[in-house]
């Protein structure tokens, strides 16, 4: 994915290449399903500037069949779609603002004891904005993350959620 970042690509891009990007990116997600707010912009943007809604577009199914095919055994299996922090750490009954007052917490107290991963990831998204296609796309998945990291009120863990969007950062600068 990482390869797939740090070019733009030109329409000349063969299906199969999307075929396994689009798997890459569904594997990805499985393995932390809050990954589709980081890398959901650079999929849909990729499919509407290159693939559209063609007869192309088959190149989806295979990730969207690992991805649904995850959601039928889990269901099946454990009885529920989404993973058991999920609903453990989410639904918590604290209002929405108490979250938030955490999330910025999460922030400051991170880039007091590990200033160089935000600035990583703020640069990365600078410079993905004044770059590419593609970069600019990133840019947007690491803001929207970002954000969700505010939204659920970090972790109990210093800087954990942020070493994912210094790498995006990094890539995003290559």
């Amino acid at each position: 994915i990482s390869f797939w970042c740090a070019q733009d690509l030109n329409d000349e891009g063969t299906p199969k290449r999307f075929t396994i990007l689009y798997i890459s990116l569904s594997l990805l997600v499985l393995n932390r399903m809050d990954y589709v707010l980081l890398m959901g912009p650079l999929a849909i943007g990729l499919w509407i500037r290159h693939l559209g809604m063609s007869r192309r577009s088959t190149v989806l199914i295979p990730g969207i069949g690992l991805i649904v095919g995850w959601f039928i055994f889990a269901v099946i299996y454990f009885g529920m779609p989404f993973p058991n922090t999920y609903y453990a750490k989410l639904h918590t009954g604290f209002p929405a603002a108490d979250y938030w007052t955490r999330g910025v917490d999460y922030f400051r107290a991170t880039f007091e004891t590990d200033p160089v991963t935000l600035i990583l990831a703020s640069l990365g998204i600078l410079w993905g904005i004044w770059g590419s296609y593609t970069t600019r796309l990133l840019s947007a998945g690491i803001l929207l993350y970002a954000a969700y990291i505010g939204q659920i009120g970090g972790d109990f863990m210093m800087g954990r959620f942020f070493a994912v969007l210094a790498y995006a950062g990094a890539i995003n600068m290559v």
